[in-house]
């Protein structure tokens, strides 16, 4: 009797374990750099609008927070870019772009908000939180790749709150360390 209920939890459960433990799509290596690039050609970032989609089902309150988060990233990383000293300007007006000497940073986010009742119950990773960063550069004229990097934060404990806060505090960690990637000057 004990173990037709206990396969009973685990066929209950099982799906939702799986869900909770996912992590995120490898299609692309965690970093790449475009060989040969002659990075001092380019003396302005144009900061495009952020992408941003999540696992959860939207709601009022979950768009507020992918805006409040998308927003915090486009910041995030405008700031960054500025504070290298490597660009006379960082903008975030298209008409502004000047071909040929402007990069154009790009962010995508994906952020999946866990499992309360699954960390409770399990533990271990189930339910975790996941945030999924990738900003990139590109060259403004062709549009291609020169720079990108996936970062991710999250949680494995915590409450809805506390997930939220730590997702607030990886955005910026994230933009700071993605001009880090720039090769050094000459």
């Amino acid at each position: 009797m004990k173990l037709r209920r206990l396969a009973l939890r685990l066929a209950l459960i099982g799906p939702a374990l799986a869900a909770g433990c996912r992590s995120a799509k490898e299609d692309e290596p965690r970093f790449f750099a475009k060989p040969g690039v002659d990075w001092s050609r380019y003396s302005a970032v144009y900061v495009e609008e952020a992408t941003i989609s999540t696992t959860a089902r939207r709601s009022e309150k979950v768009d507020e927070i992918l805006r409040e988060f998308k927003l915090l990233a486009e910041i995030s990383l405008s700031n960054a870019l500025s504070d290298t000293g490597r660009f006379e300007r960082v903008f975030s007006r298209k008409s502004e772009i000047e071909p040929g000497r402007t990069l154009v940073c790009r962010c995508s986010l994906r952020v999946h908000f866990g499992s309360t009742p699954l960390r409770v119950l399990f533990g271990y990773g189930a339910g975790r939180s996941g945030l999924w960063m990738t900003p990139s550069l590109h060259d403004a004229e062709t549009g291609e790749r020169l720079l990108s990097y996936r970062g991710w934060g999250g949680s494995f404990q915590g409450w809805g709150a506390d997930i939220l806060e730590k997702m607030r505090a990886d955005i910026p960690a994230i933009a700071e360390y993605f001009p880090s990637l720039l090769p050094r000057e000459p």
